[in-house]
């Protein structure tokens, strides 16, 4: 998932569960997680791309990917890989019902592993 989409996606994710529960759902998931072994890019995530409280929550992410934080509170360093990840497992944490259609296509394709 690109930009696109991903401030919505965030915001539901933290009005549906509210920022611990979803840390914790994250880091389970996160247990789970195999980086790929070909190449990896970071990506830059700021203030431009998701709400305030949804970076918090990426950045204690982007520290456990080893990533670092470039350019101070605003913005965030994080593998692409583990970004892919993060987005995917916050999609499938959201009740179905909430999600528009472009994120339940998605969530869809998630679920049945497309």
């Amino acid at each position: 998932m690109g930009y696109q989409g991903e401030r919505e996606m965030w915001d539901l994710a933290l009005s549906s569960l509210g920022a611990e529960a979803l840390r914790a759902a994250l880091e389970e998931r996160l247990l789970t997680f195999q980086p790929s072994s070909g190449p990896r890019f970071i990506i830059l995530i700021g203030e431009q791309h998701v709400s305030t409280a949804a970076l918090e929550i990426i950045r204690n992410f982007a520290d456990t990917a080893l990533a670092e934080d470039f350019f101070g509170a605003g913005t965030v360093s994080i593998l692409e890989d583990t970004r892919h990840f993060l987005n995917n497992s916050t999609l499938q944490e959201i009740p179905a019902e909430l999600l528009p259609d472009f994120l339940l296509e998605r969530r869809l394709a998630l679920d049945l592993g497309l």
